[in-house]
C-alpha cells in the first residue's frame, strides 16, 4: 500500500525558499478541556505561543517570521494568538506580531449569526472523530457571542499581521448528506473573500498528496506572507537568513 503524503513534511521542506523553514505542530491541549472556563479559545491561544517560545531559545530565533497554517477552528485561535500579541506581548516575549504570518483553510471567520454557528458545530460534531474531538465542539458552543468583539480587536491591532483565506471548493459528506461547512463567505476575513481551492472538501483542504492541484496555490500565497513579513524590516540578521517558522 502506497504511503500517503504529509505536505508539511514531504512537500514544504523541498520547496523554496521554505527549503530552510523548522516546520511545527500544534495540537489543542488536552488538559485544557477540563479546566472550568468560558474562555476557551484564549486558553488554546495563550498555550499556543507558549509551546513556540519554549523552542525559541535565541535572539535570533525570536526575531524570526513565523506563519501560521490553520485549518478549520484552529484559525480561530491563531487569530486569538494575534489579539493577545498585540494586548498581551510582555507575557509572550519571544514572539514579536509584526513577525507573524496568517493561512486559513476553511476557517469559520464569520459565523456571527447564532443559527449559523450552531449548524457549524452539528456539522463538526458529527464530522469529528473520538472522545477529544467532540470535547472541543462542545467547548466552542458559546464562542458565537465574541465573535463580533474578536473581529473588531482585530482589527484595531497596532500591527495587522499579513494572511490569506482559502475555503473548500466542495461540499463534505456528513451522516450520508453533502453539506458545505464553512462557506465562502464565513471564510473570508477582514474584508477579503476567501480564494476556493477547487476538489477540496472540508477535511482534504489541508492534505495534498501531489504538488500540483490545491498545493501550487497554498505554497504562492506562504510565498508572499513571507515576502511581506520580510519586507517590514524584521532584524536584517532574520532578513537575511532564509530561516523560518512555519507553525502548522
Amino acid at each position: 500500500m502506497a504511503t500517503r503524503k504529509m505536505w508539511l513534511r514531504d512537500f514544504l521542506p523541498n520547496s523554496s525558499p521554505f527549503n530552510k523553514a523548522r516546520l511545527m505542530t500544534f495540537g489543542y491541549n488536552s488538559t485544557l478541556l477540563d479546566k472550568k472556563s468560558n474562555d476557551r479559545i484564549r486558553d488554546w491561544a495563550d498555550d499556543l505561543l507558549r509551546q513556540v517560545g519554549y523552542l525559541r531559545s535565541s535572539s535570533q530565533e525570536e526575531d524570526r517570521p513565523i506563519i501560521f497554517i490553520c485549518h478549520s477552528l484552529g484559525g480561530l485561535v491563531a487569530r486569538e494568538a494575534m489579539i493577545r500579541l498585540n494586548t498581551q506581548g510582555g507575557k509572550f516575549q519571544k514572539i514579536k506580531l509584526e513577525n507573524c504570518g496568517l493561512l486559513f483553510l476553511s476557517t469559520p471567520h464569520s459565523g456571527s449569526q447564532l443559527a449559523d454557528w450552531n449548524e457549524l458545530l452539528v456539522n463538526l460534531s458529527e464530522l469529528a472523530v473520538g472522545v477529544r474531538s467532540h470535547a472541543i465542539v462542545d467547548q466552542l458552543r458559546s464562542y458565537n457571542s465574541s465573535f463580533v468583539d474578536s473581529e473588531e480587536a482585530f482589527a484595531a491591532m497596532k500591527v495587522l499581521p499579513p494572511f490569506h483565506c482559502f475555503c473548500e471548493g466542495e461540499k463534505t459528506m456528513v451522516v450520508g448528506k453533502n453539506r458545505t461547512i464553512v462557506t465562502q463567505a464565513s471564510a473570508g476575513f477582514h474584508g477579503r473573500t476567501a480564494d476556493k481551492i477547487l476538489n477540496t472538501d472540508h477535511h482534504n483542504i489541508c492534505k495534498f498528496d501531489t504538488k500540483f492541484g490545491g498545493y501550487m496555490p497554498v505554497l504562492d500565497q506562504l510565498k508572499k506572507i513571507r515576502t511581506s513579513l520580510l519586507g517590514r524590516g524584521v532584524d536584517q540578521t532574520a532578513a537575511t537568513d532564509p530561516s523560518q517558522d512555519v507553525q502548522a
